[in-house]
């Protein structure tokens, strides 16, 4: 069936309002989508979830539509964004929090990643309920703290006087600052990997060690190549360190 002409059900002030609301909705949705759904560590339900969401229909899609029912379902896609944002808030406080103990620093990963969380929700409220442009600051202060995680996660710190271990790290992709001793400035918060005495690993995201099972009585304490590792076996493990609580 086809219509001569088709009547319009919003007036020109009002798609001009459903146009704005739509791109706030589309920009944080994106924001979760593409910053929240790609900070390190975020639990793959969550992370789903950020994929699952929808963007708002096109314009043309809108002619269907009465002004109350784009309105309606501009709300439920924000709606959406704003539980995946909350739950990937919940995930990065407890990180935060269960790290945190006593006059003991935030570790700087975690803190950043929940700053992110924190200003991706509030970008979400924003855009649902605020005026036009009410999402920016949240926006961008989103995108400079997932950019700092992403900084941290990707920053390691080597601890060894071994040029071999540097080079057979480098071939797993892994680069970093190489120091022969360690300080709590060098670790806190960051990826090490070395030998760490159990009060510094405490206070970094994540400790290496690199073990080597096949390794013989005469090649210990040498500098081995990357090839002379591989032969011995090497796996790189990660652990975290954490005090006993009441400690």
């Amino acid at each position: 069936m086809s219509h001569a002409c088709h009547t319009p059900t919003t007036t020109p002030t009002q798609t001009d309002s459903l146009r704005r609301h739509a791109t706030a909705i589309g920009d944080v949705v994106g924001l979760v989508r593409g910053t929240i759904g790609e900070l390190p560590g975020l639990p793959r339900a969550v992370r789903e979830q950020a994929d699952g969401l929808e963007y708002p229909p096109v314009h043309d899609a809108w002619l269907h539509l009465t002004h109350d029912a784009m309105r309606q379902l501009l709300a439920a896609l924000g709606q959406a964004a704003l539980e995946v944002a909350c739950a990937a808030d919940r995930w990065a406080a407890k990180q935060v929090m269960g790290r945190t103990s006593g006059r003991r620093p935030e570790v700087y990963l975690d803190a950043a990643i929940w700053a992110a969380c924190r200003a991706a929700v509030g970008a979400v409220r924003a855009a649902v309920d605020g005026p036009d442009g009410a999402a920016d600051e949240h926006i961008a202060a989103c995108g400079a703290h997932a950019r700092r995680a992403h900084e941290l996660a990707a920053e390691a710190v080597i601890v060894t006087r071994h040029a071999g271990l540097v080079d057979w790290l480098r071939r797993l992709g892994i680069t970093g600052r190489v120091i022969a001793h360690a300080t709590l400035d060098d670790v806190r918060g960051r990826r090490v990997i070395g030998p760490l005495p159990l009060h510094l690993a405490a206070h970094a995201s994540l400790v290496g060690a690199i073990d080597m099972p096949l390794i013989t009585a005469e090649s210990r304490g040498r500098d081995l190549s990357p090839e002379e590792m591989d032969r011995a076996g090497a796996v790189l493990h990660w652990y975290t360190v954490r005090p006993v609580a009441g400690d």
